[in-house]
Protein backbone atom coordinates (compact mmCIF):
# COMPACT_ATOMS: atom_id res chain seq x y z
CA UNK A 1 0.00 0.00 0.00
CA UNK A 2 1.44 3.39 -1.23
CA UNK A 3 2.13 5.96 1.47
CA UNK A 4 -0.33 8.33 -0.83
CA UNK A 5 -3.11 6.15 -0.24
CA UNK A 6 -6.07 7.64 1.08
CA UNK A 7 -7.60 6.45 4.62
CA UNK A 8 -10.33 5.21 3.16
CA UNK A 9 -8.27 2.62 0.71
CA UNK A 10 -6.51 1.31 3.49
CA UNK A 11 -6.70 -2.05 4.25
CA UNK A 12 -8.32 -3.52 7.78
CA UNK A 13 -5.33 -3.52 10.13
CA UNK A 14 -7.26 -7.17 11.24
CA UNK A 15 -9.89 -9.39 10.76
CA UNK A 16 -13.30 -8.97 12.42
CA UNK A 17 -12.51 -12.40 13.56
CA UNK A 18 -9.01 -11.34 15.20
CA UNK A 19 -10.70 -8.31 17.04
CA UNK A 20 -13.29 -10.20 18.53
CA UNK A 21 -10.87 -12.63 20.33
CA UNK A 22 -9.43 -9.52 21.66
CA UNK A 23 -12.30 -8.51 22.92
CA UNK A 24 -13.17 -11.79 24.29
CA UNK A 25 -9.71 -11.39 26.15
CA UNK A 26 -10.07 -8.23 27.65
CA UNK A 27 -14.07 -8.96 28.95
CA UNK A 28 -12.41 -11.99 30.50
CA UNK A 29 -8.70 -11.38 31.77
CA UNK A 30 -9.14 -7.38 31.86
CA UNK A 31 -6.50 -4.75 30.76
CA UNK A 32 -3.51 -6.44 31.88
CA UNK A 33 -3.88 -9.48 30.47
CA UNK A 34 -5.50 -7.84 27.16
CA UNK A 35 -2.09 -5.24 27.26
CA UNK A 36 0.02 -8.45 27.33
CA UNK A 37 -1.55 -9.83 23.94
CA UNK A 38 -2.06 -6.57 22.39
CA UNK A 39 1.87 -4.81 22.24
CA UNK A 40 3.30 -7.37 20.13
CA UNK A 41 0.55 -6.84 17.75
CA UNK A 42 1.02 -3.09 17.75
CA UNK A 43 4.97 -3.84 17.13
CA UNK A 44 4.41 -5.79 14.70
CA UNK A 45 2.65 -3.82 12.72
CA UNK A 46 5.22 -0.82 13.37
CA UNK A 47 7.36 -3.22 11.42
CA UNK A 48 5.02 -4.72 9.00
CA UNK A 49 2.93 -1.23 7.99
CA UNK A 50 5.74 0.80 6.18
CA UNK A 51 2.99 3.56 5.01
CA UNK A 52 1.62 3.73 8.80
CA UNK A 53 5.14 4.00 9.62
CA UNK A 54 5.91 6.46 7.26
CA UNK A 55 3.21 8.64 8.10
CA UNK A 56 3.50 8.45 11.74
CA UNK A 57 7.39 10.08 11.26
CA UNK A 58 5.82 12.69 8.41
CA UNK A 59 3.34 13.97 10.88
CA UNK A 60 5.80 14.12 14.17
CA UNK A 61 8.70 15.84 12.15
CA UNK A 62 5.92 18.08 11.40
CA UNK A 63 4.37 18.63 14.80
CA UNK A 64 7.82 19.18 16.26
CA UNK A 65 8.84 22.27 13.32
CA UNK A 66 5.32 23.73 14.24
CA UNK A 67 5.88 24.12 17.86
CA UNK A 68 9.49 25.00 17.25
CA UNK A 69 10.84 21.62 18.49
CA UNK A 70 13.70 19.92 17.06
CA UNK A 71 13.15 17.31 15.10
CA UNK A 72 14.00 13.59 16.28
CA UNK A 73 16.19 12.08 13.46
CA UNK A 74 17.56 8.27 12.98
CA UNK A 75 17.06 5.85 15.95
CA UNK A 76 15.63 8.63 17.85
CA UNK A 77 12.81 9.25 15.09
CA UNK A 78 11.87 5.14 14.99
CA UNK A 79 11.61 5.43 19.00
CA UNK A 80 9.16 8.45 18.99
CA UNK A 81 7.35 6.41 15.90
CA UNK A 82 7.19 3.06 17.77
CA UNK A 83 5.54 5.21 21.17
CA UNK A 84 3.14 6.61 18.81
CA UNK A 85 1.88 3.34 17.73
CA UNK A 86 2.29 1.99 21.03
CA UNK A 87 -0.36 4.94 22.63
CA UNK A 88 -2.65 4.17 19.92
CA UNK A 89 -2.54 0.23 21.16
CA UNK A 90 -2.89 1.73 24.82
CA UNK A 91 -5.88 4.18 23.94
CA UNK A 92 -7.62 1.56 22.19
CA UNK A 93 -7.72 0.02 25.17
CA UNK A 94 -9.14 2.78 26.55
CA UNK A 95 -11.85 2.98 23.66
CA UNK A 96 -12.86 -1.11 24.85
CA UNK A 97 -12.70 -0.34 28.40
CA UNK A 98 -15.87 2.72 27.50
CA UNK A 99 -17.56 0.39 25.92
CA UNK A 100 -17.47 -1.92 28.05
CA UNK A 101 -18.17 0.32 31.24
CA UNK A 102 -15.18 -0.53 32.69
CA UNK A 103 -13.10 2.64 32.39
CA UNK A 104 -11.50 4.07 35.64
CA UNK A 105 -9.64 6.57 35.08
CA UNK A 106 -10.87 10.23 35.68
CA UNK A 107 -12.15 12.16 33.07
CA UNK A 108 -12.27 16.26 33.98
CA UNK A 109 -14.21 18.38 31.17
CA UNK A 110 -12.87 22.27 30.35
CA UNK A 111 -15.06 24.32 29.25
CA UNK A 112 -18.25 22.49 30.61
CA UNK A 113 -20.66 25.63 31.97
CA UNK A 114 -20.81 25.88 28.03
CA UNK A 115 -22.13 22.94 27.14
CA UNK A 116 -24.76 23.30 30.25
CA UNK A 117 -25.97 26.24 29.32
CA UNK A 118 -27.00 25.12 26.05
CA UNK A 119 -28.28 21.97 27.66
CA UNK A 120 -30.45 24.18 29.57
CA UNK A 121 -31.27 26.05 26.25
CA UNK A 122 -32.20 23.08 24.75
CA UNK A 123 -30.89 23.74 21.96
CA UNK A 124 -29.00 20.92 20.50
CA UNK A 125 -25.16 21.27 19.72
CA UNK A 126 -22.51 20.53 17.05
CA UNK A 127 -19.42 18.73 18.03
CA UNK A 128 -16.26 18.34 15.37
CA UNK A 129 -14.18 16.21 16.97
CA UNK A 130 -11.22 14.28 15.17
CA UNK A 131 -9.07 11.65 15.62
CA UNK A 132 -6.80 12.93 18.26
CA UNK A 133 -6.96 11.57 21.60
CA UNK A 134 -10.11 9.17 22.36
CA UNK A 135 -13.72 10.42 21.34
CA UNK A 136 -15.16 7.64 23.31
CA UNK A 137 -14.06 8.95 26.38
CA UNK A 138 -17.06 11.52 25.22
CA UNK A 139 -19.43 9.39 26.15
CA UNK A 140 -19.12 10.38 29.83
CA UNK A 141 -20.13 13.77 29.08
CA UNK A 142 -23.95 12.33 29.16
CA UNK A 143 -23.20 11.03 32.41
CA UNK A 144 -21.91 14.54 33.40
CA UNK A 145 -24.31 16.39 32.01
CA UNK A 146 -27.49 15.01 31.91
CA UNK A 147 -28.18 14.63 28.64
CA UNK A 148 -29.52 11.51 26.47
CA UNK A 149 -26.95 10.56 24.04
CA UNK A 150 -23.87 11.97 21.92
CA UNK A 151 -24.76 11.44 18.46
CA UNK A 152 -21.77 10.26 16.75
CA UNK A 153 -21.74 9.82 12.46
CA UNK A 154 -19.47 7.43 11.33
CA UNK A 155 -18.70 5.78 8.16
CA UNK A 156 -21.40 3.26 7.37
CA UNK A 157 -19.39 0.15 6.52
CA UNK A 158 -16.98 0.82 9.59
CA UNK A 159 -19.92 1.28 11.76
CA UNK A 160 -21.75 -1.85 10.72
CA UNK A 161 -18.34 -4.19 11.41
CA UNK A 162 -18.08 -1.96 15.05
CA UNK A 163 -21.54 -3.01 15.81
CA UNK A 164 -20.57 -6.45 14.76
CA UNK A 165 -18.53 -6.93 18.04
CA UNK A 166 -21.23 -5.68 20.45
CA UNK A 167 -23.96 -7.20 22.07
CA UNK A 168 -27.16 -6.03 21.61
CA UNK A 169 -27.74 -4.43 24.39
CA UNK A 170 -24.39 -2.95 24.76
CA UNK A 171 -25.66 -1.00 21.04
CA UNK A 172 -28.76 -0.20 22.84
CA UNK A 173 -27.01 1.13 26.13
CA UNK A 174 -23.86 2.39 25.84
CA UNK A 175 -23.98 3.10 21.91
CA UNK A 176 -25.37 5.85 19.10
CA UNK A 177 -24.04 6.00 16.14
CA UNK A 178 -25.23 7.33 12.75
CA UNK A 179 -23.98 5.28 10.27
CA UNK A 180 -23.67 7.52 6.75
CA UNK A 181 -21.76 7.37 3.49
CA UNK A 182 -22.28 10.78 2.15
CA UNK A 183 -23.55 13.97 3.94
CA UNK A 184 -26.86 15.11 2.51
CA UNK A 185 -29.90 17.54 3.55
CA UNK A 186 -31.52 13.78 4.39
CA UNK A 187 -28.67 13.32 6.94
CA UNK A 188 -29.52 16.93 8.34
CA UNK A 189 -33.20 16.47 8.48
CA UNK A 190 -32.52 12.65 10.10
CA UNK A 191 -30.33 14.29 13.39
CA UNK A 192 -33.00 17.21 13.72
CA UNK A 193 -35.13 15.42 15.98
CA UNK A 194 -32.04 14.37 17.94
CA UNK A 195 -31.09 18.27 18.30
CA UNK A 196 -34.63 19.07 18.88
CA UNK A 197 -34.53 16.71 21.99
CA UNK A 198 -31.10 18.67 23.09
CA UNK A 199 -29.12 15.98 21.97
CA UNK A 200 -25.50 16.58 21.14
CA UNK A 201 -24.09 15.54 17.48
CA UNK A 202 -20.44 14.47 17.01
CA UNK A 203 -19.31 15.19 13.64
CA UNK A 204 -15.45 13.60 12.77
CA UNK A 205 -14.11 16.88 10.54
CA UNK A 206 -10.40 15.67 10.07
CA UNK A 207 -11.17 13.06 7.38
CA UNK A 208 -12.04 13.79 3.70
CA UNK A 209 -14.46 12.00 2.02
CA UNK A 210 -14.64 8.22 1.25
CA UNK A 211 -13.00 7.84 -2.27
CA UNK A 212 -14.18 6.31 -5.45
CA UNK A 213 -15.91 8.61 -7.44
CA UNK A 214 -15.09 11.75 -9.77
CA UNK A 215 -17.16 14.19 -6.99
CA UNK A 216 -14.69 12.97 -4.24
CA UNK A 217 -12.29 15.56 -4.50
CA UNK A 218 -15.16 18.41 -4.44
CA UNK A 219 -15.86 17.55 -1.33
CA UNK A 220 -12.73 18.44 0.54
CA UNK A 221 -11.91 22.23 1.15
CA UNK A 222 -8.07 23.29 2.07
CA UNK A 223 -7.10 24.84 5.31
CA UNK A 224 -2.97 25.26 6.66
CA UNK A 225 -2.59 22.43 8.98
CA UNK A 226 1.08 22.40 11.04
CA UNK A 227 2.82 24.61 8.52
CA UNK A 228 1.32 23.20 5.03
CA UNK A 229 -2.26 23.14 3.30
CA UNK A 230 -4.24 19.64 3.99
CA UNK A 231 -8.08 19.04 2.74
CA UNK A 232 -10.56 18.93 5.02
CA UNK A 233 -14.09 17.17 4.63
CA UNK A 234 -16.56 19.97 3.58
CA UNK A 235 -19.44 18.01 4.25
CA UNK A 236 -18.84 18.20 8.12
CA UNK A 237 -18.96 22.06 7.97
CA UNK A 238 -21.99 21.92 5.04
CA UNK A 239 -23.51 19.48 7.52
CA UNK A 240 -23.08 22.38 10.59
CA UNK A 241 -24.50 24.65 8.70
CA UNK A 242 -27.54 23.06 7.94
CA UNK A 243 -28.36 22.13 10.79
CA UNK A 244 -28.42 25.63 11.85
CA UNK A 245 -27.08 25.10 15.92
CA UNK A 246 -24.19 26.25 18.18
CA UNK A 247 -20.93 24.62 17.06
CA UNK A 248 -18.34 23.40 19.39
CA UNK A 249 -14.91 22.21 18.93
CA UNK A 250 -14.29 19.31 21.37
CA UNK A 251 -10.99 16.51 22.01
CA UNK A 252 -10.40 14.10 24.88
CA UNK A 253 -5.81 13.93 25.30
CA UNK A 254 -4.61 11.45 28.34
CA UNK A 255 -2.47 12.53 30.84
CA UNK A 256 -1.24 9.99 32.92
CA UNK A 257 -4.19 8.23 34.04
CA UNK A 258 -6.61 10.95 33.27
CA UNK A 259 -8.32 12.09 30.54
CA UNK A 260 -9.14 15.89 29.88
CA UNK A 261 -11.96 16.83 27.46
CA UNK A 262 -11.75 20.43 25.91
CA UNK A 263 -14.62 21.87 24.73
CA UNK A 264 -14.30 25.39 23.14
CA UNK A 265 -16.79 27.43 20.64
CA UNK A 266 -16.47 27.57 17.11
CA UNK A 267 -19.09 29.58 16.00
CA UNK A 268 -23.30 30.47 17.34
CA UNK A 269 -23.74 28.69 14.18
CA UNK A 270 -22.19 28.14 10.62
CA UNK A 271 -23.73 30.74 8.25
CA UNK A 272 -23.46 29.02 4.85
CA UNK A 273 -23.75 31.67 1.52
CA UNK A 274 -25.47 30.40 -1.55
CA UNK A 275 -23.76 31.99 -3.80
CA UNK A 276 -20.59 31.35 -2.25
CA UNK A 277 -20.88 28.11 0.09
CA UNK A 278 -17.22 27.28 -0.40
CA UNK A 279 -16.25 31.03 0.70
CA UNK A 280 -18.36 30.59 3.17
CA UNK A 281 -17.23 28.07 5.38
CA UNK A 282 -13.53 28.71 4.56
CA UNK A 283 -13.21 30.32 7.52
CA UNK A 284 -14.93 27.90 9.74
CA UNK A 285 -12.21 25.29 8.35
CA UNK A 286 -9.25 27.13 9.27
CA UNK A 287 -10.32 27.83 12.80
CA UNK A 288 -11.14 23.81 13.42
CA UNK A 289 -7.32 23.23 11.20
CA UNK A 290 -5.96 25.83 13.94
CA UNK A 291 -7.82 24.53 17.11
CA UNK A 292 -7.17 20.82 15.79
CA UNK A 293 -3.14 21.94 15.44
CA UNK A 294 -2.86 23.68 18.88
CA UNK A 295 -3.79 20.26 20.79
CA UNK A 296 -1.80 18.15 17.61
CA UNK A 297 1.50 19.76 18.93
CA UNK A 298 0.66 19.59 22.80
CA UNK A 299 0.01 15.57 22.61
CA UNK A 300 1.35 14.94 19.04
CA UNK A 301 1.77 10.64 20.52
CA UNK A 302 -2.01 10.50 20.29
CA UNK A 303 -2.80 11.60 16.79
CA UNK A 304 -4.63 8.81 15.50
CA UNK A 305 -3.91 9.41 11.37
CA UNK A 306 -2.03 6.84 10.17
CA UNK A 307 -1.74 7.87 7.10
CA UNK A 308 -0.38 11.00 4.37
CA UNK A 309 -2.78 13.53 6.10
CA UNK A 310 -1.38 16.14 3.43
CA UNK A 311 -2.20 13.80 0.74
CA UNK A 312 -2.16 15.92 -2.45
CA UNK A 313 -2.62 13.90 -5.92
Amino acid sequence: MSAKAHWSEMAEAGAVWGIRLLLACFRLFGRRVFRVFLWPVIVYFFVRRRAARRASLDFLQRADTFAGRTPKRGLHALWQSLRHFLTFGDMALDKLAVWQNAFEGEVVMHGRQLLLDNIAARTGAVLLVSHLGNTEVCQSLAEQLGVARVNVLVHTEHAQKFNSLLSAKEQAERVNLVPVTAVTPATAMALEEKLAAGEFVAIAADRTPVRGSDTARKREMPAQFLGAEAEFPQGAFVLAALLRRPVFFLCAVKTGQRYDIYVEPLAERFKMKRSDRLGSLAGYVQTYADKLAHYAVRYPLQWGNFYDFWRRD
